[in-house]
């Protein structure tokens, strides 16, 4: 039989447990971040580049309204890139990038465009199925490319390569056309905009 001095010490214990089972309970389901702290959303990395003035700072075609925009639709909040959007629509290709997932463009500006030899870019807009669709195919890569993860050569939707060299927010593709804003997050690629439209080898 126990004695009063037993069942209390008994009755002391058995709340002293339940205590401790209550904490660790508490413990297990406060919800944390991966690595003990909070991973800033890749949406928070500010671009880079000489020419980021071109992103609108706030309203239609800003970071923060174009984040939850498709590829194409996000391009055509930017003045910068009407040619590029208008190029895309006459290719047939907005619905299929924009359908995309996970994929980095590297976007050539108006002046990209115009800064283009003309004979080539008519005889593309000439052949929006063919060779249009082929070069803007070519500024396509799939994967969602980080700046450090830029240099380097990356195979394109047209099934060629390019190749980016640089590091430190100053990059080149192919060796001629700039990167003049980039690490720019829509809702299914990253962008880096260009000042030249690449051609892909014959």
């Amino acid at each position: 039989m126990r004695t009063p001095h037993l069942r209390s010490r008994a009755a002391v214990l058995g709340v002293v447990a339940l205590a401790l089972v209550a904490a660790a309970c508490s413990k297990s389901t406060t919800p944390t971040a991966a690595g003990g702290g909070t991973s800033p959303s890749p949406h928070e990395m500010a671009p880079f580049g000489t020419d980021c003035s071109s992103v609108p700072t706030a309203g239609d075609g800003s970071l923060e309204m174009i984040m939850h925009d498709p590829f194409v639709t996000a391009a055509g909040t930017n003045p910068q890139l009407a040619t590029l959007v208008h190029a895309i629509g006459e290719a047939k290709l907005t619905d299929s990038l924009n359908a995309q997932q996970g994929i980095t463009v590297f976007a050539p500006t108006n002046a990209a465009f115009t800064s283009m030899d003309q004979s080539v870019l008519d005889m593309a807009m000439h052949d929006p199925m063919g060779e249009l669709g082929k070069i803007l195919s070519y500024h396509v890569v799939t994967g969602q490319l980080s700046p450090a993860q830029l240099d380097g050569t990356h195979t394109t939707l047209e099934g060629g390569t390019l190749t980016v060299a640089g590091g430190n927010d100053a990059f080149t593709v192919n060796g001629t056309a700039h990167v003049v804003c980039g690490d720019i997050h829509v809702a299914n690629a990253t962008l880096y905009l260009i000042d030249m439209v690449l051609e892909p080898k014959s």
